[in-house]
């Protein structure tokens, strides 16, 4: 086995792979994680095979009862992190001027639906492999691509992609998904797990689904491979301790998880059922909630000088 990054074989064992939902193995197998001495990248060895994940994230990831499951009706909000991301990427572009944006995995559209809202110019392509995400992208004002026959032409000055490199099992499959359909001069806005190898990585509580395990030493291997500059580089999220404890509860909840499986309802989500939608945003508007206003005591979370962050932020050029 070669690093899927720089290709070197100088690799060590790190750790055996873990699993959040143990069903999950019909489809990942039973892989190690090794890291490469060269490039510091971290990866699961053996990497399950393409048409199983193929299945796995049209079917399977976002399932009912599973961790990221979401109803359609009432698919999550913008939050703080997703401001983060629009006032770092204003800061390195001018949105004003931007006419078009790829974005990689983009779930329920979160991002989409924050950019829109101030830019509602921009035209946003959405590639992203689950059904009921592609219905809700869809009502939010994104346009689903089905096939890459959809952006044939397709000339982006803004790729996005959020917590969505640590699911392919090559980062150079990645980037040959966006490379023919942006500007010359475009800008790669680019988040991941912050895996700190030897510093507390081996605490964490689970690795599914992710495939890749990135730091800032691989990331500029990234940037390096591929004509990138890296502009801004730093960490975000949560403390890496308090994410393994939100980790645990997850594992304990949902590690059993079976197809056809409910979770069990809260009152909060028996009322949220019931109240139609437009009431809903309608409460959400008066309490605030859509302002998606950073509370004072998240403020860590955009700290640029904390190791112990469990997410990194890119922002890249492409080289002329």
């Amino acid at each position: 086995m070669k690093c899927p990054l720089c290709d070197t074989e100088k690799l060590r064992f790190t750790d055996t792979y873990k699993f959040n939902v143990q069903y999950d193995k019909k489809y990942f197998g039973s892989p190690n994680i090794e890291v490469c001495m060269d490039c510091n990248l971290g990866f699961a060895n053996p990497m399950p095979l393409e048409d199983n994940l193929g299945d796995y994230y049209k079917n399977i990831y976002r399932s009912t009862g599973r961790p990221h499951f979401e109803s359609p009706k009432s698919p999550p909000m913008p939050r703080h992190r997703h401001l983060g991301c629009m006032s770092n990427l204003s800061s390195m572009v001018d949105l004003s001027q931007v006419s078009t944006i790829l974005e990689i995995g983009a779930g329920w559209g979160e991002m989409g639906m924050l950019l829109l809202e101030y830019y509602p110019h921009i035209s946003i392509y959405a590639i992203e492999p689950d059904k009921h995400c592609q219905d809700v992208l869809s009502k939010r004002g994104y346009k689903i691509v089905e096939s890459f026959k959809d952006i044939k032409g397709c000339n982006a000055e803004v790729v996005i992609s959020l917590h969505c490199l640590e699911h392919f099992s090559s980062p150079m499959d990645f980037v040959d998904i966006y490379r023919p359909y942006i500007s010359p001069n475009a800008t790669i806005l680019l988040e991941v797990p912050n895996c700190r190898f030897g510093e507390g990585f081996e605490q964490r509580t689970y690795d599914s689904p992710h495939l890749l395990f990135f730091n800032s030493e691989s990331m500029d291997k990234v940037a390096e491979l591929n004509n990138l500059k890296i502009v801004t580089m730093f960490t975000t999220g949560w403390d890496t301790k308090e994410s393994f404890v939100g980790m645990s509860n997850w594992k304990r909840e949902y590690g059993n998880w079976l197809p056809g499986d409910v979770k069990r309802r809260t009152i909060k989500d028996v009322i949220k059922s019931i109240i139609p939608v437009r009431i809903k945003n309608s409460i959400r508007a008066l309490i605030g909630e859509t302002s998606i206003k950073i509370p004072a005591h998240q403020s860590r979370n955009f700290s640029k000088d904390n190791p112990n962050l469990n997410s990194l932020r890119c922002i890249l050029k492409v080289k002329n």
